[in-house]
C-alpha cells in the first residue's frame, strides 16, 4: 500500500513539474514573439477578424478600418489571468495608428497576445 501510495505521489509531482515546463516554455514563445510592423493604409475599409491562442492565454479582436486608418479595436474576448491592464493596449495602436507600441507594464505577456490577434487580423 505505502508504494502505491508513493507512486501515485511520484506520478502527481511529474504531472505537475510537466506542466509548469510547459507554461513557463509558452510564456517565454509569447515573450519572445515580434510583432510585425504593419501598414494599415494597405487595408480597405472593413472589419477585420482576429484570434490569437495558446494554453494559458488568448485574444480575440475586430479591427475596424475607415479611410485606411484603424478607428477602432473591439476586443471580443481576452483571457488574461492577471493580465487586465493589457487591455488597455487597443487604444494605443488606434491613437498611433501601429502596432509598434509598448506593451503595458505587469501585463507584457497579455499586452503581446492582444497585439498578435490584432497581427492576425490584418495580415489573414
Amino acid at each position: 500500500m505505502k508504494k502505491k501510495l508513493l507512486l501515485v505521489a511520484l506520478a502527481f509531482v511529474i504531472i505537475v513539474a510537466y506542466n509548469f515546463y510547459t507554461v513557463d516554455k509558452e510564456l517565454e514563445e509569447i515573450s519572445n514573439s515580434t510583432i510585425l510592423d504593419f501598414d494599415f493604409t494597405s487595408l480597405a475599409d472593413g472589419v477585420y477578424h482576429g484570434i490569437f491562442e495558446t494554453k494559458i492565454l488568448a485574444a480575440e479582436v475586430e479591427v475596424v478600418i475607415e479611410n485606411e486608418e484603424i478607428v477602432e479595436i473591439r476586443l471580443i474576448r481576452h483571457d488574461h489571468g492577471r493580465g487586465e491592464e493589457a487591455e488597455k493596449i487597443t487604444e494605443h495602436v488606434v491613437t498611433e495608428q501601429s502596432l509598434m507600441v509598448d506593451t503595458i507594464a505587469g501585463a507584457t505577456i497579455s499586452s503581446k497576445v492582444i497585439l498578435k490577434a490584432i497581427e492576425n487580423a490584418v495580415t489573414n
